[in-house]
Order: structure tokens, then C-alpha cells, then sequence
């Protein structure tokens, strides 16, 4: 088997030797982590001139690019969830703004009738005395027609 050395990691086969430190890094976990699972054996690992050694096939060190493929991705999901919650809350909002000013336009024109009907009272009080050409000349002269 042929043997090269690369950054201190000796490569045999598919095979690399990491240290704790280089182990950690590589798959994104905590020291203290790396030596419970060389204590528990969870990990092929051998003590070398009083070093921990890890031994991990090159395969199946994680790629930070595929890992950071995969935080985009999903960075990606929940900003489109965002972008679709905040769509639907818009038309919420401008289904309401709608409904306001129909009810707006409602009470426009309930308040013009009810000015027209104060204003028609007005002239009939203030007309008692006229006759009854001048309170209707009074009565309809005085307010514009409606269509």
C-alpha cells in the first residue's frame, strides 16, 4: 500500500488519520464530543507518540460544501414560507381595506340623505308663514336633484 503525507494526515487506501482537533472540525462537533466517542469506541481510534489518532474513511467526511448546499436549501424553504405568510396576510389586509371603504362609502352617502332631509325640514319650519307655492318653489328649488 502506498502511503503519501498530507498535512500531517496519512492517507492509506481511502483511509485518514485525524486528530481530535481535525476530527471535530471536520464532522462540526465539540472536542469533548470527539473523546467521548473515542472512549465509548464509537470511533477507530489508536494513541500514537501520545496523540489521539482517528482513523475515518475519506468518504464519509462531510463536504462543507453539501452541507452548506443544505443550509441554503433550507434557508431558502423557510424564507419562501415567510414570503407566501406575508402574501397571504397582504390580501388579508387589503380584503379589509376594501370591505372599509365600501362601509365608508355606505355612511357617505346616509350622511348626504341625512343632511338632504335636514336641510328639506329646515326650509318647511322657516316657510310656515309663505304660501304654499313658495315652500314648494322653497322645498325643490333649493335642493339639487338626485339621480
Amino acid at each position: 500500500m502506498k502511503q503519501q503525507s498530507i498535512d500531517n494526515q496519512l492517507i492509506e487506501s481511502g483511509a485518514i488519520k485525524l486528530t481530535i482537533k481535525e476530527y471535530s472540525e471536520a464532522f462540526g462537533v465539540s472536542d469533548t464530543t470527539t473523546r467521548t466517542r473515542v472512549r465509548e469506541q464509537q470511533v477507530q481510534a489508536y494513541k500514537q507518540n501520545n496523540k489521539w489518532l482517528i482513523e475515518v474513511d475519506r468518504n464519509e467526511i462531510p463536504s462543507p460544501v453539501v452541507s452548506s448546499d443544505n443550509q441554503l436549501i433550507s434557508e431558502s424553504d423557510t424564507l419562501t414560507k415567510l414570503l407566501d405568510a406575508k402574501e397571504q396576510q397582504i390580501a388579508q389586509l387589503e380584503a379589509t381595506i376594501s370591505h372599509l371603504k365600501v362601509r365608508l362609502d355606505q355612511a357617505d352617502e346616509r350622511s348626504e340623505r341625512q343632511d338632504a332631509i335636514i336641510m328639506k325640514q329646515t326650509l318647511m319650519i322657516s316657510g310656515k308663514g309663505a304660501s304654499i307655492w313658495q315652500r314648494l318653489r322653497d322645498l325643490f328649488g333649493g335642493v339639487e336633484a338626485r339621480t
